[in-house]
């Protein structure tokens, strides 16, 4: 049976940003010690003022294709998810397809699922590889909530960043890759919302872990995300053939 395991994996954020020491200054001492010993959160990263958000997709793929040791037409599938996009119309994914020089056979679209968009992205590439649809591919998942938040917001201002996190999944028949999904949802918290990195904090964190040396090959990896919906999705990925390649 075809499946989907990672080749490579990679994240860009924004060299701006705030630091805890910043919104201290600026707000007063109380409210953020509190606030980043609750979440964890003591710096921000936002883009510059009138960067488009698709240039983070353009410079994730951009790295990918350079240095992923493949040809760009091989690339038949780019799936960006995003919940702040720089046109209504047309689809983010249409702008890097046509920056980065892949095939106009490729497809190429966006989606929109919050928090959980690693794993809605990944999911969809492993079904269209599964049916024949795709053998590789570049999933994006990216963000620039900084366009519509004011950073003066003592709730929302601190919590969420920018930047963009991607992998190369592409089609392979032995045991490795991905295995199960779950997408857990529970619409009648859709208002609970949870900030920082949210939808890219599974792909950095599988990055990071990587490097450390906390994951090894051989072995069994459960990926976990939480956030708005209420939602709650999980998947299991087998490293038989060893560790995605970081960028």
């Amino acid at each position: 049976m075809r499946s989907l395991k990672i080749k490579a994996l990679l994240y860009e954020v924004p060299k701006n940003g705030f630091s805890h020491e910043e919104f201290k200054r600026q707000h007063g001492h109380d409210h953020f010690d509190c606030l980043a010993e609750a979440t964890g959160i003591y710096n921000c990263r936002v883009c510059s003022l009138g960067k488009i958000t698709s240039n983070l997709v353009f410079l994730c793929g951009e790295r990918t294709c350079f240095l992923g040791e493949f040809g760009r037409e091989s690339v038949d599938l780019l799936i960006v998810a995003n919940q702040i996009r720089d046109y209504l119309l047309p689809t983010t994914a249409c702008i890097p397809q046509g920056q980065l020089g892949l095939s106009k056979d490729c497809a190429a679209f966006d989606i929109n699922p919050g928090c959980p968009q690693f794993f809605y992205i990944h999911g969809i590439a492993q079904s269209m590889s599964a049916a024949g649809l795709a053998n590789r591919a570049i999933v994006v998942n990216f963000d620039s909530p900084s366009i519509i938040i004011d950073r003066d917001n003592l709730n929302a201002g601190p919590l969420f960043e920018d930047g963009a996190a991607t992998a190369i999944p592409e089609a392979t028949i032995s045991n490795a890759g991905y295995c199960d999904f779950l997408f857990g949802k529970d619409g009648s918290k859709h208002k609970a919302v949870y900030g920082k990195s949210g939808v890219l904090t599974v792909g950095i964190s599988l990055w990071h872990r990587i490097k450390a040396g906390v994951v090894e090959a051989v072995s069994s990896i459960v990926l976990s995300g939480f956030g708005l919906g209420l939602s709650w999705p999980n998947n299991l990925y087998r490293l038989d053939d060893g560790l995605p390649t970081r960028i």
